[in-house]
């Protein structure tokens, strides 16, 4: 009887389940199926990345060509980010401020197309004389005492040369810079743009899409989420096709025999084909902390990158073994951190005040922030500074209510714009926490103990913790007890920024300059 009356339930369950399904659009019902399969069954970062490198190999994605271009190499590091985003997007819920994205990018539209109309005579790199070098730079740049904007990777080299140089950068970047005649690619880069937008584009072979369509399955079986990688190869292809010609002309009139350039990977390795087209000798210089979470340059196994730079400057010994690099040993030239070494000695003398700062970015900063309320809650008796990320300026009030109701209550300090120097903040400071960006390692150089918050991204400094460099917390009460206890020295910071790094530099300058003038 008991039994009869379960199987009745069961089955008035089942009808009305069905009811209630039945008018909800197929689409609508798997989403929500999926978020709440993902939410409760999250993915490290590491078995991501797992996954993902055990389906590049299974479908050999690194050996696939379209017209003799192995095109794997200039998406995968696009594509990787956007299925971990995605990932994390389910777990988390929607993402906010779609409206403010849309706006910028009409705003950046705009912004591009006025520059390209200037650059015709300004600042066009037809119009550029003959030099023996150029730098190519992603215009990211820093903001001196002074007012002028500095490139604090590249700009270092050119101050060392004799030799001749045109700096190259993508977009119109601030005109009161250091570098000298710079030249912008808003030209190139807005015919493309213009002719994709008409119309043009490039179509894959029907083999390579039904390749690529294999590998999308795989991967929303495996991880569950949707990707188009098909698009996102095509796009590539096709900006490649329309910008490579165009560039090839930039360099054969400049005619350099070496070029020194930051973001030497992805869509920017057509500038690469083109230097080499030209035999022109290219050399990657260090930007930020290399990583396994940064497929750029992580290629573990026997994966090979085809197009890439001849040569890297490293900034330490430590970055060799940081993630599998695309680079053999002889084409990697370890030079130190010649502006962060200026900036280590000129706050050398910085007296220390009772303050603990956080190091914000948008990957961690919902976790990082929560934690240093919860920091604040607590008898702590040290000033907590959190410094946002550029990317956090603007939405940080909204992303982050905590933190906005404990700095209207003045529990926190948080500086949410360029607020005096990173490194005068480093060397004011007692203790570092964040979970993963470079600016941590720059605080090493510093000498500041340094905490990593026990969240998923903060597998990206697994290698710094494991060599005593820095140490996981993830309790905030328990942090705030040992503060007073905190370590007062850090392993040698030698090896993450080599010393003597205007001479290291020179150097090699010397070396390189002298062998590309040979070929």
């Amino acid at each position: 009887m008991g039994y009869l009356i379960e199987s009745v339930v069961a089955l008035s369950f089942q009808n009305a389940f069905d009811a209630i399904i039945r008018d909800i659009p197929k689409e609508v019902f798997y989403t929500v199926l999926l978020c709440h399969t993902y939410m409760s069954d999250e993915f490290s970062l590491e078995e991501i990345n797992s996954t993902l490198l055990r389906l590049e190999s299974e479908y050999n994605l690194l050996e696939r060509q379209s017209d003799d271009v192995y095109y794997w190499e200039r998406v995968r590091h696009s594509i990787h980010k956007k299925i971990i985003r995605k990932i994390q997007k389910v777990e988390k819920g929607p993402s906010k401020n779609e409206g403010s994205k849309r706006s910028r990018k009409i705003k950046r539209y705009t912004e591009e197309s006025t520059k390209a109309l200037k650059n015709l005579f300004r600042k066009n790199p037809y119009l550029a004389d003959q030099s023996e070098i150029i730098f190519y730079g992603k215009g990211r740049r820093r903001q001196l005492n002074d007012g002028t904007w500095y490139d604090m990777h590249l700009d270092p080299i050119a101050e060392m040369l004799d030799e001749t140089y045109t700096f190259i950068e993508p977009t119109g970047g601030p005109p009161q810079a250091p570098s000298k005649n710079r030249r912008f690619l808003t030209l190139p880069r807005f015919v493309g743009d213009v002719a994709q937008k008409l119309g043009y584009s490039y179509e894959l072979p029907e083999e390579e899409r039904d390749h690529l369509q294999k590998f999308e399955s795989a991967v929303e079986d495996e991880l569950g989420v949707s990707i188009d990688a098909i698009s996102r190869v095509e796009r590539e292809l096709s900006n490649r096709k329309l910008r490579l010609p165009m560039l090839n002309k930039i360099v054969q009139r400049i005619d350099p025999k070496i070029c020194f350039m930051t973001y030497g990977h992805s869509h920017h390795s057509t500038f690469i084909e083109a230097c080499h087209t030209q035999d022109v000798t290219v050399v990657d210089v260090q930007y930020c902390a290399v990583h396994p979470n940064y497929w750029p340059y992580h290629y573990p196994g026997d994966r090979q990158r085809r197009v890439k730079p001849d040569y890297i400057f490293l900034w330490g010994e430590f970055w060799k073994e940081a993630a599998d690099l695309p680079f053999d040993g002889d084409e990697i030239y370890i030079t130190g951190f010649p502006y962060f070494e200026n900036k280590l000695e000129e706050y050398s003398n910085t007296k220390k005040n009772e303050q603990i700062i956080f190091l914000s970015n948008p990957k961690s900063g919902h976790h990082l922030s929560k934690f240093a309320v919860e920091l604040a809650e607590t008898d702590v008796d040290k000033k907590i500074v959190y410094k946002l990320h550029g990317g956090e300026f603007d939405t940080w009030q909204s992303d982050y209510p905590e933190l906005a109701e404990a700095a209207n209550e003045k529990k926190v300090t948080v500086l949410d714009e360029v607020e005096g120097s990173l490194h005068k903040l480093l060397a004011e400071s007692q203790i570092q926490i964040g979970v993963s960006t470079t600016a941590l390692y720059e605080g090493l150089g510093f000498n500041l103990p340094t905490y990593i918050l026990d969240v998923p991204h903060a597998y990206e400094m697994q290698r710094a913790i494991d060599g005593g460099f820095a140490e996981l917390v993830d309790e905030a009460q328990t942090f705030s007890s040992k503060l007073d206890s905190a370590a007062t020295a850090v392993p040698d910071s030698a090896s993450l920024f080599k010393p003597e790094s205007k001479k290291q530099l020179e150097e090699t300058l010397s070396l390189l300059i002298e062998n590309a003038a040979q070929r």
